[in-house]
């Protein structure tokens, strides 16, 4: 708790949350936001069509992102720091994907992937896929029908 607050402090200007999960494996996830960004509103939305999608809508997704965004050094995968990688925007292919996402396994639409994004764009592209990390492995907490929020 202690290094998740620590954590949401770093988060510049005041207000921010971190939701840090650690799994019994030992791996953990985590991701900080400010309050004001939106990203509670997106969390909160994705919680509520959770009956709707598959088990398997974040792990797709996630395996469609993590190449486009991972970046390999000296053998150890870390993550792009910013959506812009050589005049490529990468956060219009995030919600390309998204898009397409939403609309083969929601109600949501493609439409839907645009406002998602303007929220989930605040975040840097580390925190972005930990975002999803984390909803994916809350979702598998609990059965379908049950709401499962951090």
């Amino acid at each position: 708790a202690r290094e998740a607050e620590h954590r949401a402090k770093q988060v510049p200007d005041k207000g921010a949350l971190c939701l840090r999960i650690l799994k019994r494996s030992g791996e953990s996830v985590e991701f900080a936001a400010r309050f004001d960004s939106g990203v509670p509103g997106v969390w909160d939305e994705l919680a509520a069509y959770r009956n709707e999608q598959s088990g398997r809508f974040i792990y797709r997704f996630l395996q469609k992102l993590k190449p486009l965004l991972a970046i390999v050094v000296d053998g150890n995968v870390t993550w792009e720091k910013a959506w812009q990688k050589d005049g490529l925007d990468l956060s219009e292919v995030a919600q390309a994907e998204l898009a397409h996402s939403l609309d083969q396994q929601t109600s949501l639409k493609p439409a839907d992937a645009e406002r998602l994004m303007r929220a989930l764009g605040t975040l840097d592209p580390e925190n972005f896929l930990h975002f999803w990390m984390a909803r994916a492995f809350l979702n598998r907490l609990s059965p379908k029908g049950e709401e499962t929020d951090a």
